[in-house]
């Protein structure tokens, strides 16, 4: 997961990896249907990687709809609406691309997790 994070070359995308574990119910992406979201959930369905997408009610989801992705419908803004998805399914990761003035990770929680931090700020 970090190899493909450090070969795009992305910042700002905060990679949040859950307890060592044998989950095998995929990755959480946050910001999954543009930019470098995409472009991450589009790396893992191709190395055949289940993954779920969060994505607000009124996302726009044209891009996502030839991957074989799940969604999960709610507003990253919502301390609830992230806790719901992180808890939906048993990760191996969660993964970030929102940019720091969109959502607080400390405020959600997601701290209890490690957070690798990738590229510079």
């Amino acid at each position: 997961m970090t190899r493909i994070l450090s070969h795009l070359g992305l910042i700002g995308v905060v990679l949040l990896i859950t307890a060592p574990t044998s989950a095998d119910d995929g990755v959480l992406i946050f910001g999954a249907n543009r930019n470098s979201g995409l472009e991450i959930t589009k790396i893992l369905v191709a190395r055949g990687e289940p993954v779920t997408a969060f994505v607000r009610p009124t996302s726009n989801l044209e891009n996502l709809e030839p991957l074989d992705v799940e969604y999960f419908k709610g507003d990253a803004l919502n301390a609830e609406d992230v806790h719901q998805a992180s808890a939906a399914k048993d990760f191996k990761a969660i993964i970030s691309t929102l940019g720091a003035s969109r959502v607080n990770h400390e405020a959600h929680g997601l701290t209890r997790h490690p957070i690798l931090r990738t590229g510079s700020s």
